[in-house]
């Protein structure tokens, strides 16, 4: 992933998690415009985020693909 692109993932995540759960899709297809590989990126991202959180009291994580990336569990 190109450095802009990452960062400008980045601060959508950042500004979603702001937001209630029930605002960030919309406002992640405004911010999107159109781009519908960031807009899957950006909800994969917050998607996984949530998991992480709703596991990490469990102590297991399962394997997870963002993007290019695999999840196979906690450092």
């Amino acid at each position: 992933m190109e450095t802009n692109r990452f960062l400008q993932l980045r601060d959508l995540f950042d500004r979603a998690m702001q937001l209630p759960e029930t605002g960030q899709d919309a406002f992640l297809q405004h911010e999107c415009a159109g781009d519908l590989q960031l807009l899957a990126e950006a909800r994969e991202l917050i998607i996984a985020h949530r998991a992480a959180a709703s596991e990490a009291g469990a102590g297991q994580v399962d394997s997870r693909v963002i993007g290019a990336y695999q999840i196979r569990g906690k450092i």
